[in-house]
């Protein structure tokens, strides 16, 4: 099964194609929290395992991103969840993959994202009473995550929870020629 094919029948929010020699993945999926397990679970049925799962602070909101790859059909996939930044919050997959355990926590470290459902949910590395995230930015350096997307193939517009790809805008008519003397008053055509 190629990677096109991977998500077919799944209710995803969007995917793209991607370059990998500008991003490093073939593909990337964006999807809303309730449809994450669904896609790992997929991921795992074909032989993919996880590489490791980060954050991104963006315009938008934390985007929580998981990297998976195959030995057999190898192409880096990139499964992307949007969620809040008020109350960061996501499932776990440490039930579908276990090696997300760890990289779960470091993700709450970093950047807030609590992984509802883990079963050992605790600061990795940071002391249990840091209550600061050394990875989100302060708002002014917060950039759109759509501005970050050019290494992929620009996204069908799709809406979900969080995701909003919108359709481009409709290509404005172009204005009527006046004719020439359409802003002269009377007097000034007399003379």
């Amino acid at each position: 099964m190629t990677a096109d094919k991977l998500f077919d029948g799944l209710q995803i929010c969007a995917r793209t194609k991607c370059h990998p020699d500008r991003c490093g993945c073939v593909m990337s999926v964006f999807l809303d929290r309730g449809q994450l397990k669904d896609a790992a679970k997929r991921l795992l049925e074909k032989k993919y395992y996880i590489e490791d799962v980060t954050g991104l602070d963006v315009a938008e909101g934390i985007e929580v991103l998981y990297h998976f790859d195959n030995f057999d059909n190898p192409g880096r996939i990139v499964l992307r969840v949007l969620t809040g930044r008020e109350n960061p919050e996501v499932p776990t997959i440490s039930d579908i993959f276990s090696g997300a355990q760890w990289h779960e926590r470091e993700c709450f470290d970093f950047f807030g994202v609590k992984f509802t459902g883990h079963p050992q949910f605790r600061p990795l590395l940071m002391p249990a009473d840091f209550t600061e995230h050394p990875l989100l930015k302060p708002e002014k350096n917060r950039q759109s995550l759509y501005e970050m997307l050019s290494g992929c193939e620009k996204v069908s517009p799709a809406k979900g929870e969080r995701y909003c790809f919108e359709a481009p805008p409709a290509p404005e008519p172009p204005e009527a020629s006046a004719p020439k003397d359409a802003g002269q008053s009377q007097t000034e055509k007399k003379e």
